[in-house]
């Protein structure tokens, strides 16, 4: 399966939400990672409609990406200024092309996960609207030009950022993934997805790195240390090592804070860069660390040169 995710609006400002530190973009583009890293674990192939945060692009021109897709999910969070207590997921399916059933699954899903998050949520609005120009035709751009080259396509709105609940909610550590882990799941369960084993979907890190460095290896080890936080026990994962912010390929202040933390734990050198040895450690599976941590944990210092190989 190859779906097509359109992180919802371009750069650092779009849509602020009425909380301090909400902005419809930076969630767009955040969750279209976390949304990417689910996905591929039950082997489906991802594309983004843009290749950096920054990138403006027409609207028909995101939905026409998805060209050869099975799928066009385009990612957003609502808003409307006279109800701020607004709380309530919306769908939106091509009038063209379809989609209507995933829409349906994935606002039911997100509206049960809102009730039990919140307590309350309002049903979800699920529907394909027409153009009044153009009758039979999409009134979404996205959705119009998705449909364009055949492709299924829908338009998800998390919630209201309108909303300041709903903006200090996604702003709480862990909340969003949360969510990822909930609508990845609905898309699992429509299509029938089955997740591949762990060693299928494992990032290797290949080159060393440090704070300054940029491009797609340090994509990679944001992505590996999302990976980590998950697989650790929840003992351990209060460690949060997943604490690199978005996966948007610059090395920074957060992820040697990151990796310092990691090597830490594991009885490394705190150096924050990512060196041979922390490599080594990173490229087993980690799973072995919940079930055989003592073992590991001696062959880690023999690794480091603290004991005796």
């Amino acid at each position: 399966m190859k779906i097509c995710l359109d992180p919802g609006h371009y750069g650092n400002d779009y849509n602020p939400g009425v909380a301090a530190g909400y902005v419809e973009s930076n969630f767009t583009w955040t969750y279209f990672f976390l949304m990417k890293e689910r996905l591929e674990r039950y082997g489906v192939e991802v594309i983004g409609t843009r290749a950096e945060k920054a990138q403006d692009m027409p609207l028909q021109t995101r939905g026409k990406c998805s060209e050869g897709c099975d799928l066009f999910i385009s990612i957003h969070s609502n808003a409307v200024d006279n109800k701020p207590e607004m709380n309530a997921v919306f769908t939106h399916w091509s009038v063209r092309s379809g989609g209507e059933g995933i829409a349906k699954k994935i606002g039911n899903t997100l509206t049960t996960f809102f009730r039990s998050e919140w307590g309350y949520c309002l049903d979800p609005l699920m529907y394909a609207e027409e153009s009044t120009k153009h009758p039979g035709y999409d009134y979404f751009g996205v959705l119009k030009g998705a449909a364009s080259v055949g492709t299924p396509a829908i338009i998800v709105e998390h919630s209201f950022h309108t909303n300041p609940k709903y903006c200090e909610w996604a702003m709480t550590p862990g909340n969003i993934e949360k969510m990822a882990d909930v609508e990845v799941g609905a898309i699992a369960q429509y299509y029938k997805l089955t997740p591949k084993t762990y060693s299928n979907y494992f990032i290797p890190l290949l080159v060393d790195l440090k704070k300054g460095d940029k491009g797609e290896e340090v994509k990679k080890l944001q992505m590996r240390m999302r990976q980590v936080n998950e697989e650790f026990d929840a003992e351990v994962a209060a460690h949060s090592f997943n604490e690199a912010g978005e996966p948007d390929g610059s090395f920074g202040g957060n992820m040697v804070k990151t990796i310092k933390k990691f090597q830490g734990y594991v009885g490394l050198d705190e150096t924050g860069e990512l060196d041979d040895v922390t490599r080594s450690v990173l490229n087993k599976t980690i799973i072995t660390y919940n079930t055989e941590l003592a073992d590991d944990l001696e062959e880690i210092q023999k690794l480091n040169g603290t004991v005796d190989k």
